[in-house]
């Protein structure tokens, strides 16, 4: 990480970002900072928050930890609560916080379709609302940025049935609470990140590369040729909490090198994005 920025694009804002114990909430976290944000980090464990403080505090930044699983209400309300109390304010969120896992839609257990749905779309809608509502109060404008997948709109063949509508109900509700929400001046847009070497992907990573080793790039499936870092989806991230975006609402954009062009090559489908 880099020193924060004095007068970073993000100067004097304050994030709330779930899932920052690694991964590309993590990356978007450092990368707030860098701008010259404040960061509530949530993540589930304590370790996995304190180290992201820790990173973002030694760089100079400021930053604060609340830990414990954001698919609970109470949970999303301390991440707003430790923001005021900390820092006074809130003016962005970042739901970030997800799983993956492989399991074929014949095999797949009640509870392990409730698990994905919940964290990757019950935390969702809780921390939006938790967050919107105190900005409705009052009479603030925010913005809001969805993690999503491509998944959210190419199907995948891998097992990932529950992954996909997971991710397909963030993009519409993404879609659904920007028009409701866009009279108090909120923005909600989201983020489709392509294949991200992560903690939780790294099944989906291996099966690409698995794919890989029969072409010649080494990436075949993505045109630019290589995965996404947690840095390039932050950049992004960024760019959606500034005013530079406050024209742009309810929408979903793809980060993926351009891997969505692809939809019908069936190596397209094969990797995951991910937190």
């Amino acid at each position: 990480m880099t020193s924060p920025v004095a007068a970073g694009r993000l100067s004097g804002r304050v994030a709330i970002v779930t899932g920052a114990g690694s991964g590309i909430g993590q990356g978007i976290a450092i990368r707030f900072a860098e701008e010259g944000a404040r960061i509530v980090v949530n993540d589930i464990t304590d370790e996995r928050a304190a180290f992201t403080v820790d990173e973002i505090r030694a760089a100079g930044g400021e930053a604060t930890a609340i830990a414990g699983d954001i698919s609970t209400r109470e949970v999303a309300e301390a991440c707003l609560a430790g923001a005021l109390e900390t820092f006074g304010r809130v003016d962005a969120l970042v739901n970030n916080a997800g799983v993956l896992s492989f399991c074929s839609l014949l095999d797949m257990s009640d509870d392990e379709w409730d698990r994905v749905m919940r964290i990757n779309t019950r935390s969702t809608f809780l921390c939006t609302q938790v967050v919107a509502r105190h900005w409705v109060a009052e009479g603030k404008p925010g913005k809001i940025v969805n993690i999503a997948s491509t998944q959210a709109e190419m199907a995948s063949p891998m097992g990932l049935s529950h992954y996909c509508a997971s991710k397909g109900a963030v993009r519409m509700l993404t879609r659904a609470s920007a028009l409701e929400l866009a009279p108090n001046q909120i923005n909600v847009n989201a983020i489709g990140p392509g294949t991200v070497p992560t903690a939780i992907n790294t099944g989906a990573v291996s099966r690409a590369a698995d794919v890989d080793a029969l072409g010649e790039n080494s990436m075949p499936m993505v045109p630019i040729g290589r995965m996404g870092t947690p840095r390039d989806i932050a950049n992004l991230a960024v760019f959606l909490c500034t005013e530079e975006s406050s024209y742009m609402t309810g929408q979903l954009i793809m980060i993926d090198g351009g891997r969505n062009l692809t939809a019908g090559d069936p190596r397209s489908a094969v990797a995951a994005g991910g937190q």
